[in-house]
């Protein structure tokens, strides 16, 4: 019994120590008023909303506070991170905060915030009575009519939104209004500088560019996505037979890429930067996760594709008798119960995964079956992978206190 007991105390001695190894926690927020709001971007920034008062609201960024005002709301960050963004109210006055300005708008409402993908360049807008103005670098546009999001090219110098026209709608390029269309999905804007969207006229949607049509027409259109460059879109449609698949158009093909049709597709993902496109599939009752031409077996319950920030692994979490992780067609069986529908990360070229549970960060290591955590805290929020500084990270939250949560997992090639 003895022997037993000293032998699990080794044990745990042993993976304490390798945790801490690689996990770190680091106290950023001293609690000192009450946490309203947090959460982390996609690359290295961190931010939270804090009450002072029950009718009082501050923002703080990596640290940085704002004054108090009545109320803020979450920040928007550029794609490299260097930038935010952020709308505030006090008594009625609707203010614009940026990590070195706040400006005062005449508005009654705030609109949008985004930064365009490659030239990470402000834009936003603002809405005074039926009117919302847009707010470019170099302009500024007033948008009557306007229903849904306002997209901008790669580098703000252009934009496109959806009009309401009575019972239909048209869309608006750069101030030039297209014919008019039942219905409406915005995409983005191409390599081109053309607008992509979705348009449902009569009995069926078609893909356009600008104006111009560019698929064939399908009863049903889901989803779309489009990649940061404007390289690559994709769409998720029914055909005519009743059958799914995807729909993939490049700047590198001279014709859509159409994929295998299923009896069902979702969860659609793009590749950063390459015409690759991944998906959730079902064929004759067996799903499948697919890339391009390629099907992978998805087991029972399996979660969405995504490619890795660098777009070297595609992976997803799916579960049969047991769990396990696919990564690039790839399975690595688990020894413990994972919930595919969580978000997960991965850092590429480690084989390791991280997830939060309620009370800390986990990281688990694919071939060895060895799990890892940090400190124990009240309530963590989700993963990221910061590619910046090559770790895992969450915020945990202990007594209104907020805790930067990180793992650094070894890399392998």
């Amino acid at each position: 019994m003895i022997r037993i007991l000293i032998a699990l105390f080794i044990m745990i001695s042993v993976y304490t120590s390798l945790s801490q190894e690689i996990c770190k926690d680091y106290r950023i927020y001293d609690g000192a008023e009450t946490i309203y709001n947090f959460g982390l971007d996609t690359t290295f920034n961190w931010w939270a909303i804090t009450s002072p008062t029950t009718d009082r609201q501050r923002l703080i960024v990596n640290g940085e506070e704002s004054i108090v005002y009545n109320s803020v709301l979450p920040p928007v960050f550029s794609y490299d991170g260097l930038q935010w963004a952020a709308f505030a109210d006090d008594q009625g006055v609707t203010t614009l905060l940026t990590r070195d300005s706040a400006v005062f708008l005449f508005a009654s409402e705030p609109g949008e915030i985004l930064y365009s993908s490659i030239t990470n360049q402000l834009v936003y807008s603002y809405i005074q009575g039926s009117i919302e103005t847009l707010v470019l670098p170099n302009r500024k546009v007033d948008m009557t009519n306007k229903i849904g999001p306002v997209k901008v090219n790669q580098n703000a110098s252009g934009y496109a939104y959806t009009v309401k026209r009575g019972s239909m709608v048209s869309v608006n390029i750069n101030g030039k209004e297209t014919t008019t269309y039942d219905r409406v999905n915005p995409v983005g804007f191409n390599i081109e500088n053309k607008f992509v969207y979705a348009a449902y006229i009569g009995n069926g949607w078609q893909i356009y560019e600008n104006e111009d049509p560019v698929s064939e027409i399908y009863p049903d259109l889901y989803e779309h996505a489009i990649n940061r460059e404007g390289t690559v879109y994709a769409f998720t449609v029914r055909s005519f037979n009743g059958r799914h698949q995807t729909v993939t158009i490049s700047s590198e093909y001279y014709e859509p890429l159409i994929s295998k049709q299923y009896e069902m597709v979702n969860n659609l993902t793009l590749h950063p930067y390459l015409p690759l496109v991944g998906y959730s599939s079902i064929f004759q009752t067996v799903r499948y996760v697919g890339m391009n031409s390629a099907e992978y077996f998805a087991g029972i319950q399996p979660g969405k594709p995504m490619f890795s920030w660098d777009g070297d692994e595609m992976f997803f979490v799916s579960c049969d008798l047991d769990c396990f992780v696919n990564i690039n067609g790839r399975r690595y069986n688990t020894k413990i119960r994972l919930d595919p529908s969580l978000p997960i990360a991965l850092a590429p070229g480690t084989k390791t995964i991280a997830y939060t549970t309620n009370a800390s960060l986990m990281v688990y290591f694919l071939e060895t079956g060895v799990l890892h955590s940090g400190m124990m805290a009240d309530y963590v929020g989700e993963v990221r992978y910061n590619r910046f500084d090559n770790r895992y990270e969450a915020i945990g939250v202990i007594s209104n206190r907020l805790y930067l949560m990180t793992c650094t997992p070894p890399r392998r090639y």
